[in-house]
Formats: C-alpha cells, structure tokens, sequence
C-alpha cells in the first residue's frame, strides 16, 4: 500500500471515530450489568483503586490581618474515546478559592490525609470500552447506518460490510464485535415481547398489529412463515411479512401497546425486544430486520421507557451501542439521543 493510500485510509478512520463525540453525553438507557461485564471481560482487572492516602505537610503564612485567597488547580478530562483524537487538549481548568485569615505573623504546619475514592460508572466503564476498540479492535467495531443493510467498520470505514461479513468477526478469536446503530428521523422500533418483573410475559406484537388492523383501512394480519415450509419459501414469506409490519408502523400505537402492557400488570419490564423494521426492498441481503434486545431490569418507567424508545425516535432518530450476535442480533448497551 502506497504512502498517499495509507495516507487516506488514516484520514477516514479519523473522521469515523469523531462520530463517536454523542458518547460524551448522559445516555437514556445503559444496561449496568452487561456493560460492567463486558468491561470485566475486555480489560480483566485484577485490582481497581478502593481510596489513596498521602500525608502533606504545608505552612501558610499570614502577615496583615484581613483574608489571604489560596487557590487549589483542577482539571476536567474529556471521556476516552474523545481522547483518541486529541481532544485531551480541551482539558478544562479551573480553580477553587479559600480564604485565610490572621493577625500579625503568623506561622502554621499542616499535616493531614486526604482520601480519594476511586470514580466507578457504567458509562465511565463503556467509554473505556469503545476506546480499547477503536485503538486495539478496530475491525470489530462498526457502524451501522439507518438503511441497516450492514456497516463500516472503524479499521476500514469505507467498505460496506453486509451483516454476514460483520458477524464473520465472531468467528475469530478475540472480544466479541461491538455496533453502533446511527437511526435517524423516522426510525422504526417495533416492540415484539418482553417480560415484566413479576415474571409476566407479554406478547406485545400480537396485541399491537390486532389494533392496527382495527384502526387501519387495508392492512391485514400478518402472516408469519410456517416451520413446515421450505426454507426458500420461509424466506420469501418472511420478508413478505415484516414488509408488512413496516408498511402499517405506528409509533404512537405502538407506544400505547407498550404501556398497556405493563399497565395491566401495574409491573415494569425485567427484559423487552424490539425489531428495528426496516424497508427489506431497499435491502437485497435482509430477509428479516435485526433484532434488539433490551434488559431495563424493571429500574426505568416503562412510559419514559417507550416514549424515548419509540416516539422519540421516530420523531427524532435515536443512537444505539451493542454487542453483536449470530442473526442480525443485538444486545443493546445503551441508547444516547440523537
């Protein structure tokens, strides 16, 4: 490969990994335990810092009665994956003023010990995770656009890469490939089934496309494809059916199916998957729409909780992190809003 290409390949890496900058923000869902895990599996610490301890010993001397300001410097970092590309150096400072008084000339010794708690957060620990990747695993961490036909990966973001390809990485030693789902205005999240917290099961999909069929002129049930069928005939008959389903999408139904669900059982989600539907005419390699799998653990409230997944994402895009399976499958770290 020639100085100029090698060059060029440099040049698109960097300007896919600034896409990375929406992790710097709060995300609106984060799975804890499959992000703490994957970060135990990826880094596997032996030891993380509990508290510190030093000993200082100062003098402050104060010579005029009144107030003397004594200032302490502090220093903000910016996430990891910001720092890959020299963001490090919009490090904010600042400073913290205390006051000092005394009489005369006076003299002090100080000795004290100060703790440090050691900073622990799930995104903290996904920043660093999405960081070890872009650096060390970059052909494992991709981007999917809202075509959801495949991705580019960070290694070589300008080749497109079906979901076959993606999910070849499995194959190989190494962590397990992570996606980013970049959604925009006009995504479709179509909740399938979940499970609430008390152990119920909700067959969610069913009960929103018998409603669509009451409220909508022209749509039909959809069929699913029967086991017994060829396996070119499933196929065929697959992509009929979430054609379908994508036709007759509504957000708004689809977030009171959500609702009802749980509001019936005054529970909340443990678990709930979605299918990200998806024009399968405009996509010649899917037979089905990925698929989303989603593990609240009954600690977000489910009207926020579908209202950020599927209203504001239809009205305004939405961002998605995840570990990718076999199947067009995802098990979703976190959602940012777009």
């Amino acid at each position: 490969m020639t100085e100029g290409s090698n060059q060029q390949t440099l040049d698109q890496r960097l300007v896919a990994l600034e896409r990375f900058w929406f992790m710097a923000d709060t995300p609106m869902f984060v799975d804890d335990v499959l992000t703490t895990r994957l970060y135990d599996a990826v880094f596997r610490p032996e030891l993380e810092i509990a508290s510190r301890s030093d000993a200082i010993t100062g003098e402050v001397t104060a010579k005029v009665a009144g107030a003397t300001k004594a200032s302490v410097e502090i220093q903000a970092k910016v996430p990891p994956v910001l720092a890959l590309f020299g963001l490090d150096v919009a490090s904010a400072k600042g400073n913290i003023e205390g006051s000092l008084s005394g009489e005369g000339s006076g003299r002090r010794a100080n000795t004290g010990t100060t703790t440090y708690a050691a900073v622990k957060s799930t995104e903290r620990y996904l920043e660093k995770v999405i960081s070890l990747y872009a650096e060390k695993y970059s052909p494992r961490l991709f981007w999917i656009r809202g075509d959801l036909a495949g991705g580019f990966s960070l290694r070589q973001p300008g080749r497109f890469q079906t979901w076959a390809e993606m999910e070849k990485e499995l194959e190989k030693p190494g962590p397990r490939p992570i996606v980013v789902l970049d959604l925009e205005k006009g995504a479709k999240l179509m909740p399938m089934f979940g499970e609430l917290v008390n152990g119920k099961g909700c067959p969610i999909a069913n009960n929103y496309l018998a409603q669509r069929v009451k409220n909508m002129d022209n749509f039909a049930f959809p069929k699913y494809p029967r086991s017994n069928m060829t396996a070119e005939d499933q196929n065929i008959a697959r992509r009929a059916y979430w054609q379908q389903v994508h036709f007759g999408f509504d957000s708004q139904e689809a977030l009171q199916a959500i609702e009802a669900a749980a509001g019936e059982e005054k529970s909340r989600f443990d678990w709930i998957d979605f299918r990200a539907l998806v024009d399968v005419e405009t996509a010649p390699t899917l037979t089905e729409p990925p698929h989303l799998h989603f593990v609240p653990r009954g600690e977000y409230s489910t009207g926020t909780f579908a209202y950020q997944l599927v209203r504001r994402a239809s009205r305004f895009g939405i961002r998605m992190v995840g570990t990718l399976k076999s199947g067009q499958d995802i098990n979703v770290l976190a959602a940012y809003e777009r």
